[in-house]
């Protein structure tokens, strides 16, 4: 591990209290952290099962993880799953599970076990989310703020 790189992991990581919940270090936290607790923070990683869990990919889920938990907001697992070609069911399950041994537990997203959705803003696959899609560029048609 590269020096800048551990020094900014170890900083990161001064974030979380061993048991995944914000450090809070102040008894009384200044104004400008408490605003930032306020927001309602949500990240997202969207790994495309098409394969292993690549390393830079890991280390991105490892960063939003962090941030979402310093920041009191929500960890999503969004499924990139467009190409579905390449895209298994098998990659999609030892991604998560990946992520799982890594100490990473996601808010919303698909169960890593029974694969149903957990949470409220789903579909967490995305091609799931089409037609959503589809609604909103519509919308944005008719109303003459998009064109094609």
């Amino acid at each position: 591990m590269s020096g800048a790189f551990s020094l900014e992991f170890a900083k990161i990581l001064d974030w979380v209290e061993p048991s995944g919940g914000p450090r809070m270090s102040n008894a009384q936290p200044d104004k400008q952290s408490s605003d930032r607790q306020s927001n309602n923070v949500r990240v997202r990683f969207a790994p495309s099962p098409t394969g292993y869990l690549h390393v830079g990919g890991a280390r991105t889920a490892l960063y939003n993880y962090l941030y979402a938990k310093k920041m009191g907001g929500q960890f999503v697992l969004r499924i990139e799953d467009t190409d579905q070609e390449r895209s298994t069911e098998e990659s999609m399950r030892m991604q998560m599970s990946d992520l799982k041994w890594l100490g990473l537990d996601w808010d919303e997203g698909l169960d890593a076990e029974s694969l149903e959705p957990r949470g409220e803003f789903g579909p967490y696959r995305q091609s799931q989310r089409l037609q959503i899609y589809r609604d909103n560029a519509e919308k944005l048609l008719e109303e003459g703020k998009a064109y094609y």
